[in-house]
């Protein structure tokens, strides 16, 4: 959700979207309905009285209460940002203005265009787009890293309302082995850990999956190379391991499982079609790719079926890295100034030494 304003300061715009079909609609609603309204008028409502406003309590806002808690919060966030917005305006020169200079409404972000040659400003400190989610239950899985982008994550959705709980997969060499490739899960806890403790101590797991690891990705991996093929080691981890075991593991315990990729799980329009399973509204699942074009992590996620894509959700998949690292530095996060690694464990130390500004 990302709030800007005219360049006299008399109106306002409102742009977001959502990977929820139900999310998406009350998101636009909000967009459609506040933009082009003075700050003045924006502030004025009362977030809490929206959804009886629009009679929206009954049906499926009543079955549930995390969608009308979604509407009062993206009404809320959309205010907050205004008041940001109107205080940066007021600030000595020197400090950035973030404003639509157009003074016409921005579009939604439907097909990201190509990346620019030069590297876009990073927003604002005071500007923290949030993402507004609305699952048919409240608690929320997250696959913790360690990392800066599972942890923005992370707060993304407890912002939204929602009550996540914390899990850090084990996913390389039994502990009593682990010096020798330097794989540090003993650091990426601690962060993990950190993250936690500041979000309110969310409950957080450690789940030990070295032996279904080596299993379904490492033994795979070796054949293949031995076959003269190559295949990708994170592919298989993600849709066997982090979104297959852990899956199993969890069973029905949680509707949604969030982690901190670049990408996007969109419903499809008009429901029906191939390919099984498919969104909670009906049409299937479609893996969309994130507006960064560097970051994108679609190609790992590729091997990911409809059950899988239906309980997923990427929070952070409707931004850019550089507006990550920005939330992180305004949340003060423990990750904040973490750099990113490559992920790919079994390389050993000295890959982790080559850290790319990659995703998690």
């Amino acid at each position: 959700m990302k709030v800007t304003l005219s360049e006299n300061l008399s109106q306002v715009w409102v742009d977001g979207t959502s990977d929820a079909r139900v999310s998406y609609g009350l998101v636009a609603l909000v967009s459609q309905g506040l933009s082009g309204a003075s700050p003045e008028e924006v502030l004025e409502i009362d977030p809490t009285a929206v959804a009886t406003a629009l009679g929206l309590k009954g049906g499926m806002m009543q079955k549930a209460p995390g969608r009308q808690n979604g509407l009062s919060n993206i009404i809320k966030t959309v205010q907050e940002e205004v008041k940001a917005r109107m205080k940066e305006a007021a600030a000595p020169e020197g400090i950035s203005t973030i404003i639509n200079a157009s003074n016409t409404a921005p579009s939604t972000i439907t097909d990201p265009s190509p990346i620019a040659t030069s590297t876009p400003p990073a927003p604002s400190p005071l500007q923290i787009p949030l993402l507004a989610h609305s699952f048919a239950s409240d608690e929320v899985a997250v696959l913790l890293s360690g990392g800066v982008d599972s942890s923005v994550a992370l707060h993304l959705l407890q912002q939204q309302g929602y009550k996540p709980r914390a899990f850090y997969l084990k996913i390389w060499l039994e502990d009593e082995l682990a010096h020798l490739n330097q794989c540090p899960w003993e650091e990426d806890w601690g962060y993990a850990s950190a993250v936690c403790k500041q979000a309110g101590n969310v409950p957080l797991e450690a789940i030990p999956m070295q032996k279904e690891y080596w299993a379904r990705v490492v033994a795979h991996t070796i054949q293949e190379a031995k076959e003269g093929r190559t295949p990708n080691p994170d592919i298989l981890c993600n849709s066997l391991v982090k979104f297959g075991v852990f899956y199993e593991v969890m069973g029905n315990r949680f509707n949604k499982v969030a982690t901190g990729h670049y990408a996007r799980a969109v419903p499809s329009v008009g429901g029906g079609g191939g390919g099984g399973g498919g969104g909670r509204e009906g049409g299937p699942m479609r893996l969309m790719r994130s507006p960064d074009r560097i970051k994108d992590q679609t190609y790992f996620l590729s091997r990911l079926n409809q059950e899988q894509l239906t309980r997923a959700t990427f929070p952070i998949g409707e931004y850019e890295k550089h507006e990550i690292r920005a939330m992180a530095e305004k949340l003060d996060l423990p990750t904040k100034s973490r750099k990113d690694s490559q992920g790919i464990c079994f390389l050993g130390k000295k890959a982790r030494e080559r850290e790319a500004e990659g995703g998690e």
